[in-house]
């Protein structure tokens, strides 16, 4: 979360400087607007961890994939066009590409590690579901042939 307040004040303020393409104004905009997206669904997944509940989970691992797979294809896009057009360049625009394929794959392995933790605890849940059925407590019996619980 503290990643993507800082990218909203940096893209944020970017978006505002005067004197820049209308491309780049968008361009800025737009991720300060994802950050700051990010920054709420990151409370979502706080909530969602610390009171188990996977469904709080799943907005911020649909955002992480998304913005995973989008600055992935803005970095490459970014590389494709400066290559062909043969655009000569200050160094900070490989740094940046560079730091776009970095980020794109931290999110990604993030993302997947939620993701992970939250089938846990959909698991969890649905065989407590199943220990705390509530039927009355002589109809349930354990088998050690099946070693399940069944309803007899």
């Amino acid at each position: 979360m503290l990643v993507s307040t800082l990218l909203t004040v940096l893209y944020g303020f970017a978006s505002t400087l005067p004197k820049q393409p209308e491309s780049k104004m968008l361009f800025y905009g737009a991720m300060a607007a994802t950050a700051t997206c990010h920054s709420g669904t990151g409370c979502f997944l706080i909530y969602g961890a610390f009171w188990k509940k996977p469904r709080w989970m799943w907005p911020w691992i649909v955002l992480s994939w998304s913005w995973s797979v989008l600055m992935l294809i803005a970095a490459i896009a970014g590389f494709a066009l400066l290559h062909y057009n043969d655009v000569n360049v200050d160094d900070d625009v490989n740094y940046v590409i560079s730091a776009y394929i970095l980020f794109s794959a931290v999110m990604y392995y993030l993302a997947s590690i939620v993701n992970s933790r939250r089938r846990e605890l959909m698991q969890g849940q649905m065989f407590s579901a199943v220990k705390t059925w509530n039927r009355p407590a002589t109809a349930w019996s354990y088998t050690r042939a099946y070693s399940t619980w069944r309803y007899v």
